[in-house]
């Protein structure tokens, strides 16, 4: 019996039709997004907004640093002036991490001497204010210190003798060489950023 063309015996096999293999669906797959790493821009909303929110979270990152730095730097200038140097004496930061933090200490023994001092402080202060019917004033006048507070590390300095309304020194990254951190004040031009801020520092506390 002859068949036409278009029909198939019965004991022919019917091929499916040919998919991709799982290993070269896989590579299908890889090839988009490289693709997009060797320079294919994505233009889609959706990416753009991912990148904005990645470049606004590493700004915000970058900001809340440098306040913790700036918080830290102070913290040691009040321990070291105020406490004629005899505070902090040991645990120094080594040349490079001194260089890059502005610190001359540790920033742990930096942060727990000031903690120490300050509940030391407010311990006596207290006991003081409840002996003397005043513990009310005690607290509106530790209230009104913490608000400073609120405005950044310089605004908590303000009406003390660490208050400094110069212009503050900063390394001068532009002088940074391959593998070698410049030390150089920008601000100032001194050698060490680092010795120039502390002996500013020392001057307008002693004015």
């Amino acid at each position: 019996m002859a068949y036409s063309q278009f029909s198939s015996p019965a004991n022919t096999p019917i091929l499916a039709p040919r998919t991709l293999s799982a290993a070269t669906s896989r590579r299908s797959r890889r090839a988009v997004p490289n693709a997009q790493a060797r320079g294919a821009a994505c233009t889609s909303p959706t990416c753009r907004d991912r990148q904005h929110r990645a470049c606004h979270k590493k700004r915000k990152e970058q900001v809340n640093r440098s306040d913790l730095q700036s918080n830290v730097q102070m913290c040691q200038d009040a321990l070291l002036l105020f406490g004629n140097g005899k505070i902090l004496t040991g645990n120094k930061q080594s040349s490079g991490n001194s260089n890059a933090s502005g610190l001359e200490f540790k920033k742990f023994d930096v942060q727990n001497s000031m903690l120490a001092v300050a509940v030391g402080f407010m311990q006596e202060a207290y006991e003081a204010a409840i002996l003397t019917g005043r513990k009310d004033w005690f607290v509106r006048k530790i209230q009104r210190f913490a608000e400073k507070a609120a405005g950044g590390p310089t605004m908590a300095m303000v009406g003390t003798f660490l208050e400094d309304l110069s212009t503050p020194c900063e390394r001068d990254r532009s002088a940074d060489s391959a593998g070698r951190k410049s030390k150089r004040c920008a601000t100032h031009g001194h050698p060490n950023w680092v010795e120039c801020r502390n002996d500013r520092k020392r001057e307008n506390f002693e004015r």
